[in-house]
């Protein structure tokens, strides 16, 4: 996945519209004072894609003013995948159900989207989960180090973190091509007894 654009509106630190234009960008050092935005950047692209943050709630990653005045929270993604350009866009407003988009950008008009949202916000999220292959936790161990949990990867239990090492690599699609050879193996087995 290559990040293209983010942009954050009434998302944690962010009250007015923050526009970040990745494109074109190999690699990048974001700094600032501490309180300035920098963790909510990752925190947008997290929660974006997967609905998850630092907050301990959905309703806290709505700005606390933006609350007041009755606005809700909105994060839109733009990334390649595989040469196809995706967007992803959440919203959440105090009290309310949160909002989920996806779509692709057309092939035949590279203006328009073309929609992918299914029709509730959990089979929404199951399908960019299928389309990135991967999980939170995957895409957070394998990407980068979340603020105060440089070690999380390294306190997990050794049955989850080879569960998350095996998904980075890619190594359960061999499981699946494994259980499929053994499945084809078996009916091939199973006609041919019955030709004899």
């Amino acid at each position: 996945m290559i990040p293209h654009y983010l942009s954050l509106t009434n998302f944690l630190s962010y009250r007015d519209t923050a526009e970040l234009d990745l494109r074109g960008v190999h690699l990048a050092c974001i700094s600032g004072l501490n309180g300035a935005g920098k963790s909510s950047i990752l925190d947008g692209i997290t929660w974006a894609l997967f609905g998850k943050s630092r907050t301990a709630t959905d309703d806290n990653v709505v700005n606390r003013i933006a609350a007041g005045n009755g606005k809700a929270a909105e994060v839109s993604f733009v990334f390649d995948l595989e040469g196809a350009i995706y967007r992803v866009i959440r919203r959440k407003a105090l009290g309310k159900t949160m909002q989920l988009e996806l779509a692709v950008r057309g092939d035949d008009d590279q203006t328009r989207w073309r929609v992918l949202t299914e029709s509730g916000v959990r089979e929404t999220q199951q399908a960019i989960e299928n389309l990135l292959r991967m999980k939170y936790d995957v895409f957070t161990n394998a990407s980068f180090l979340l603020q105060g949990k440089a070690d999380e990867f390294t306190t997990k239990t050794a049955n989850r973190r080879k569960e998350i090492l095996a998904d980075i690599l890619g190594v359960n699609r061999w499981d699946e091509y494994k259980d499929r050879a053994t499945d084809r193996r078996k009916a091939a087995e199973a006609l041919s007894l019955i030709h004899i």
